[in-house]
């Protein structure tokens, strides 16, 4: 997926990355979904690779690169990118999801992970202003927490600053 843009297998990941957002709420009946999550150890190959790969898979679908965003010292105007409408439900679906992920969360490591691996989209949560929101409210919620470092707090420096929150 990561070598050439299908939409189809984009569309497949995010529905299996909700399924393990889901996993454990007690309601998966209600998800609609044609996947099951049958063990912890594929919650984790599914958590693991849409966090670690998600990012740039957005970023190539919406042709940004890391060297765009560093040379205009800060993000683009996302929502003004011509492939904008075709990216924006899965954007949303992955930090909706993610959010929910990170609410249900209790370990710290696996809190701090997923905010170290958030900060890189970051730049997609301008276009989602109650998004945003939402995870500075968690930040602020963590803030307590022996998780919460240097490199979460990175996060929700740069929420303010892309999101102008």
């Amino acid at each position: 997926m990561k070598e050439k843009q299908h939409i189809g297998a984009l569309k497949n990941l995010l529905r299996a990355f909700r399924t393990a957002c889901h996993y454990g709420d007690g309601d998966m009946n209600e998800l609609d979904s044609n996947y099951n999550i049958t063990s912890s150890h594929v919650f984790n190959k599914i958590m693991l690779f849409v966090l670690l790969e998600i990012d740039a898979v957005l970023k190539s679908l919406l042709g940004l690169s890391g060297t765009l965003e560093k040379k205009s010292g800060g993000a683009p105007a996302i929502q003004k990118l011509p492939k904008w409408k075709k990216v924006e439900p899965f954007v949303k679906t992955y930090l909706g999801n993610a959010l929910h992920v990170l609410n249900q969360m209790t370990d710290n490591q696996m809190i701090a992970f997923t905010l170290r691996r958030l900060k890189a989209s970051v730049i997609f949560m301008s276009a989602f202003p109650r998004l945003a929101r939402k995870y500075l409210k968690v930040g602020i919620a963590q803030n307590s927490n022996e998780c919460f470092n240097t490199a979460s707090l990175g996060v929700f420096r740069n929420l303010f600053y892309f999101c102008q929150l």
